[in-house]
């Protein structure tokens, strides 16, 4: 996918970088832009979205995320509640289980 069409209003592209780059380009230009943005500090690694339901005006989502260290693995999970959201692409996007939640 070309970087013009990857280019977020947040965060511009190195000078230079061309159209079309390596995924690793592409890996620190996102992790690049979560840093600047301050999202890379309340952004939750290694977490799977279980469901997300409406309950009147709220969103509420269930995850498990996975703690390991060196020894062990083992799993946590949580229940959040949200604003109401009206957004259909927060809900589709959020819904297919690859974004992080913004509540």
């Amino acid at each position: 996918m070309p970087t013009t069409l990857l280019r977020m209003s947040l965060n511009s592209w190195r000078d230079g970088t061309e159209d079309i780059v390596p995924h690793d380009i592409v890996k620190e230009y996102i992790q690049t832009t979560s840093s600047k943005t301050g999202v890379d500090a309340i952004t939750l690694y290694n977490t799977r979205v279980d469901s997300i339901t409406k309950q009147g005006q709220k969103w509420q989502v269930h995850t498990t995320t996975l703690l390991q260290d060196d020894s062990s693995a083992l799993t946590t999970s949580r229940s959040w509640v949200g604003p109401q959201m009206d957004c259909p692409a927060y809900v589709e996007l959020t819904q297919d289980r690859s974004l992080m939640l913004l509540l």
